[in-house]
């Protein structure tokens, strides 16, 4: 695969100069009609893991999003916007992320279409992890998918950028339902590289103007960055992403598959502006991804003990509003009131509908979650999905 990676500096969000940073990298690829002839049907596929507004730098900017769906529908393209955030996918959740996201106001302008269509289809693949797998049908039915991703630390894969925002093409709770069929950190991450490899983006795009570190993908803070990358290649991108953010490719698991698999090269060919590598405070500490490799596999259990910490909720600051209970893909968080009695517990690797059913449980007097540590798999949905930040790692068997 092609492995230039095309990087921008762009200091903040003015539309203005994010539409010349957008323009510029789009004519490494002759503009947007190098990438999509005209009348083709684009779908821009932005992070909107979570309902939070854009100052939050938990999804893509609307800025960023705003100047990809001009250029693209100015060279006669069709451009929806769609993505699978968290929970389910559904019309309510849906019109909830886009305005909070900015993207309702997006499509306004631009004239873009927002996707409210849960349709899906089986993928087949050929990857080392997944044989197939479900995807949104507007994915599959797409000329170019345009991924215009967010540069952010995260608690399970290390790093989302270009490739862990390929995961939003499959639906709804299924996302969090597949962390249970493949609960080893290592097997997921490598299924991840699995459907961006099925599904490969035309242009993926990295807004890195204002990025997030620390408790990432959703409970980080803000990091100024001023960058904005662009590459063909999915996996090139975010290698040169971890050397921006002064991140060991060699912890991120996604990376360490895809450069084994020689979808990438360690050594991208970076063209543009230079940059200087930042510090990213990382979300986890989890230990050398290419050297647990190598470890035996009978003590790669005690490696991940060591190495990989548990959810902890933060009493403090939980509201007891059940989006962890919906979540978790085992079932075992539960709902506890303050007079000590347990609610229902989420249903044990049940359906999308089950976990659904169990957010019922939560809407009554005051509480908060209580997570069943022995049977825990460590994927941190619930932390991902917290609008709270009420969900913390500890190490070890602190609990």
């Amino acid at each position: 695969m092609d492995n230039n990676v095309y990087v921008k500096k762009c200091r903040d969000y003015d539309l203005s100069r994010v539409r010349d940073g957008i323009a510029s990298l789009l004519a490494a690829f002759g503009g947007a009609a190098g990438i999509a002839k005209p009348g083709s049907r684009v779908v821009v596929k932005p992070n909107l893991v979570i309902a939070k507004s854009p100052e939050s730098a938990a999804t893509t900017h609307p800025s960023v999003v705003q100047a990809v769906c001009e250029a693209f529908i100015k060279a006669g393209c069709s451009v929806t916007i769609a993505d699978s955030p968290g929970g389910p996918f559904g019309s309510v959740n849906l019109k909830r992320v886009y305005e909070a996201t900015g993207m309702a106001k997006v499509a306004e302008i631009t004239g873009a279409v927002l996707c409210f269509d849960g349709d899906t289809i089986e993928k087949q693949t050929h990857g080392e992890v997944c044989g197939r797998f479900p995807i949104l049908k507007i994915f599959d039915e797409a000329d170019a998918i345009i991924n215009v991703c967010k540069m952010k630390t995260h608690g399970l894969a290390g790093l989302s950028c270009a490739v862990k925002n390929m995961y939003g093409i499959v639906p709804g709770i299924t996302k969090a339902l597949y962390h249970g069929k493949y609960p080893d950190r290592d097997a997921f991450c490598n299924m991840v590289v699995d459907v961006c490899a099925c599904v490969t983006p035309r242009l993926s795009i990295a807004d890195g103007i204002i990025g997030m570190e620390g408790r990432g993908p959703t409970g980080g803070l803000p990091k100024e960055t001023g960058v904005l990358l662009a590459s063909l290649n999915p996996y090139a991108l975010d290698v040169e992403a971890c050397r921006i953010m002064g991140i060991d490719p060699d912890t991120i698991f996604t990376v360490v598959h895809s450069v084994r698999r020689g979808l990438t090269v360690q050594a991208p060919i970076v063209q543009g502006d230079e940059t200087v590598p930042q510090k990213y405070l990382q979300a986890l500490k989890t230990g050398n991804a290419g050297f647990r490799k190598i470890i035996p596999k009978r003590f790669r259990p005690l490696w991940d003990v060591i190495f990989t910490p548990y959810p902890s909720i933060r009493r403090s600051k939980c509201v007891g509003c059940g989006d962890c209970v919906m979540s978790c893909p085992k079932g075992i968080i539960t709902i506890v009131k303050n007079s000590g009695k347990d609610s229902e517990k989420g249903s044990k690797k049940g359906s999308e509908e089950n976990l659904i059913k169990n957010k019922n449980h939560t809407r009554s007097g005051k509480s908060y979650a209580k997570i069943a540590h022995k049977e825990c798999i460590k994927c941190y949905c619930c932390h991902e999905m917290c609008k709270y930040r009420a969900v913390d790692f500890r190490y070890l068997f602190k609990k």
